[in-house]
């Protein structure tokens, strides 16, 4: 009876201690993003999203927006730029960038990375980081645009060589009664 009670106590306080350890995780978590300095850095981001935003209603609209319109377009903007924020900002995309962390460092690497980033060299990092991804962001579109015709051209050559196949495929998608 004795070891029941103690087995019985034992699985009370391991969930206890699990979710005592889950909180201990996620506030070393915050303490990242804060060394991290995240939420200004999330808001370049949606500095850049929101720049997106005017090109992309020109090439929807039109590269030039009739005098009647420019209003209502510069609303829409607003619009977007306001659901954008609200979808994408830091606050509502905080608690999912904690679940990301949390699943993939331990409570013991997330302390290292606070201790790195709060070095000179871990804030260099910091600092240069957006730079560092955007010419690499940079670097992969171009090599992306060179291989444009040969993927395209592969492509080209497996529907070709499968084009009966495709067809048939196609056929039966459109007509499932038979």
């Amino acid at each position: 009876m004795r070891r029941l009670a103690t087995v019985l106590l034992v699985l009370l306080v391991l969930p206890l201690s699990a979710r005592a350890d889950d909180a201990s995780k996620r506030a070393s978590i915050h303490d990242l993003f804060e060394v991290m300095h995240i939420d200004s850095t999330m808001q370049t981001l949606m500095q850049t999203v929101k720049s997106s935003v005017i090109p992309m209603t020109r090439q929807m609209i039109g590269p030039t927006v009739p005098d009647t319109l420019k209003a209502q377009v510069s609303d829409l903007q607003d619009q977007l730029f306001v659901l954008i924020e609200q979808e994408m900002g830091w606050k509502t995309m905080e608690p999912a960038y904690i679940e990301i962390y949390a699943r993939n460092f331990t409570e013991e690497q997330i302390d290292d990375l606070i201790a790195f980033y709060k070095t000179p060299t871990g804030q260099v990092m910091l600092a240069k980081t957006p730079d560092i991804a955007r010419e690499s962001m940079q670097a992969g579109i171009a090599k992306m645009t060179t291989l444009q015709p040969e993927i395209r051209r592969l492509i080209q050559d497996f529907a070709a060589q499968h084009a009966e196949e495709i067809k048939r495929a196609r056929a039966m998608q459109k007509s499932p009664s038979e």
